[in-house]
């Protein structure tokens, strides 16, 4: 008798979950950019140092819809589920960061922890949030 059966289908179930919920929180951050490249284009000269934490900002809230949609997917383990789609949305942006050489440590564990923690908290907010129930008359 398989005694890991249960979880084996768990973790079957959680990929498509998981790719889903990063891929949407992947196209909120991209869109988020596009936006902000366009406001500091009107600037002509936009601040330099704020680039770098409008980013990791913008990061941060697909890192948060990636929880969240995740676990509207998926159901349960907010924290977990929603930790895993922040840190594979983390390395969708480590591996473009690395392709385009502008990769350094310190400010990608910034970012790394940032976006574990905004996927986590996403996911938790899915799990918490309470189902509308309708209302008897």
């Amino acid at each position: 008798m398989d005694q890991y059966k249960p979880m084996r289908k768990t973790a079957e179930s959680a990929l498509p979950s998981l790719l889903l919920g990063t891929a949407a929180g992947v196209a909120l951050s991209a869109a988020l950019l596009a936006l902000t490249a366009m406001v500091f284009v009107k600037l002509k000269t936009p601040p330099a140092a704020a680039a770098s934490l409008v980013t990791t900002a913008e990061g941060a809230c697909g890192a948060f819809a990636a929880g969240y949609v995740t676990l509207r997917l998926f159901g349960s383990r907010g924290l977990l589920m929603g930790a895993l789609s922040g840190l594979l949305m983390f390395c969708c942006v480590l591996a473009g960061g690395s392709a385009s050489g502008g990769a350094s440590l310190s400010p990608m564990l910034i970012k790394c922890a940032v976006f574990t923690v905004c996927g986590a908290a996403g996911g938790v907010v899915r799990v918490n949030k309470r189902a509308k129930l309708p209302k008897v008359k």
